[in-house]
């Protein structure tokens, strides 16, 4: 689009986007589906990834991803913030070739000590033994994140039933084009009498086609 506008008009376009504004954009579906009530995300059923590194649910609901890489220089360090020392030699867990192997055994082990406390207790654990982890954002907590909304990076919407949600928006803005907004698509035959009378159509005309079902007028 701003090469176009440079094309035709001459004149260059700053066009900006970050990285977080792009996770929202690929997001956006889940995003919108969380305000509505979706349950996002749901457990898993199989882990794809090894114990650590990998999502663990707390018993105040909040979500934390474990990010340690280097199992073994970190594993021990994982068990005594999570209380299980006794594994912190377990073959089965001290190395990332085992961790894999045995991924499903160790996710239960962690989730099973996760589960048991809120995300509070577990940050300070995971802060004061070095455990590199962060936080999840669930998507619905992203849609009233106050820099989501004053970057523009999701949008106020509010339906004609009073529903109001913020939806994701594209992940690059320009300078001079401002901020467009963003509004609900149109009802299927929300217009169709406006348009119609626009082409030229009477009234009765357009109550024939009505009649007809040649044409359908969308009705609240």
């Amino acid at each position: 689009a701003a090469y176009f506008n440079a094309y035709r008009t001459g004149k260059g376009e700053k066009v900006t986007t970050s990285l977080y504004g792009s996770a929202i954009w690929v997001m956006g579906i889940q995003i919108a589906l969380a305000q509505f009530g979706a349950k996002i995300p749901s457990t898993w059923e199989e882990p794809t990834q090894m114990a650590s590194l990998h999502d663990y649910h707390t018993s105040d609901d909040e979500w934390i991803r474990i990010c340690c890489l280097d199992v073994a220089r970190s594993w021990k360090s994982l068990c005594r913030a999570l209380g299980i020392e006794e594994y912190g030699d377990d073959p089965r867990f001290n190395t990332s070739s085992a961790q894999h192997e045995n991924r499903r055994l160790g996710v239960q082990l962690i989730q099973k000590q996760i589960e048991k406390q809120p995300y509070a207790y577990w940050e300070k654990q995971l802060v004061e033994n070095d455990i590199p982890f962060e936080r999840h954002h669930m998507p619905a907590q992203v849609a009233n994140d106050e820099q989501a909304q004053v970057n523009h990076y999701v949008e106020h919407v509010e339906y004609p039933n009073g529903k109001e949600v913020y939806l994701a928006m594209p992940p690059f803005q320009f300078r001079n084009a401002g901020n467009p907004g963003k509004e609900r698509a149109p009802r299927l035959g929300e217009h169709t009498v406006q348009v119609l009378t626009e082409q030229g159509f009477s009234p009765n005309e357009i109550d024939a086609l009505l009649a007809k079902s040649a044409v359908r007028q969308f009705k609240d």
